[in-house]
């Protein structure tokens, strides 16, 4: 931004600020298309879902239809789970922070509250970055003892909420791995900018699940076994019969 309006070769004071307003209603109106989008698509879901239904009963194979069916009921289920578990949890963790600021008369308790509501849809770096911010924040322009309090008690609640509250209320399958979580923020990042890392989570979920339900359909037609121990410690693949049953245990196939 400094860079921008300041550097000798970005043109005239008042076009560097017209093109940065530009940018920045921009990009403000496409968070505002897409909420709209949402809102909508939540309200109207039955009759988008009998539309869907109908189209792919025209379109597609009953085999590829009912498969496809269910794979993308259950990313619909992962991506209302993934953020109304985030949603409810930004508004509780704000109302935390701005209520605890109030005995210890922080300043900047409402924009705190603001900040660490946005950076909870950010996953693993969102909480880090909006408490290193706002504890900063605090110490420019509050005494030193001010900020301590703000760092405890924002890492105390991240903390809290990473560790005790999100396994009880979000399922395995969008807890992935600090090293999955991670990578998947950068790829989609690098894709998608910014809304692809409010999307990693439920969007790597919703591979995993296509990638298994192709997988398990695979296996199960070519009656071969799912366990994950059969084929760790087998040296070839098998071209044409199963293993016997009384070597290997079959696991039941998943409805």
């Amino acid at each position: 931004l400094v860079s921008e309006v300041f550097a000798p070769d970005s043109g005239s004071f008042i076009g560097s600020l017209t093109s940065i307003a530009a940018d920045f209603f921009s990009r403000a109106y496409a968070i505002a298309v897409g909420m709209v989008l949402a809102t909508y698509f939540l309200v109207c879901r039955r009759y988008l879902t009998t539309v869907s239904r109908k189209l792919s009963a025209a379109l597609l194979p009953e085999k590829f239809r009912l498969a496809a069916f269910a794979v993308v009921k259950r990313i619909y289920y992962f991506f209302v789970e993934y953020f109304s578990y985030r949603l409810f949890s930004g508004v509780a963790i704000a109302l935390l922070v701005f209520l605890l600021f109030l005995p210890f008369r922080i300043e900047y308790g409402i924009i705190v509250a603001g900040v660490v509501f946005v950076a909870n849809f950010i996953p693993v770096f969102g909480p880090i970055v909006a408490t290193i911010v706002c504890t900063l924040l605090i110490a420019l322009f509050s005494p030193m003892w001010k900020a301590i309090v703000a760092l405890i008690i924002l890492a105390g609640l991240q903390i809290l909420a990473s560790l005790f509250i999100e396994p009880f209320c979000l399922r395995k399958k969008l807890r992935p791995g600090p090293g999955i979580v991670v990578t998947s923020v950068i790829v989609c990042y690098a894709l998608f900018g910014f809304g692809g890392v409010i999307f990693a989570v439920p969007l790597f979920s919703s591979i995993d699940v296509a990638y298994r339900e192709i997988q398990t359909r695979l296996l199960v037609r070519r009656n071969l076994p799912m366990n994950n121990s059969y084929y760790l410690n087998l040296e070839e693949l098998p071209v044409d019969s199963p293993p016997s049953s009384d070597t290997v245990e079959e696991e039941p196939v998943p409805q």
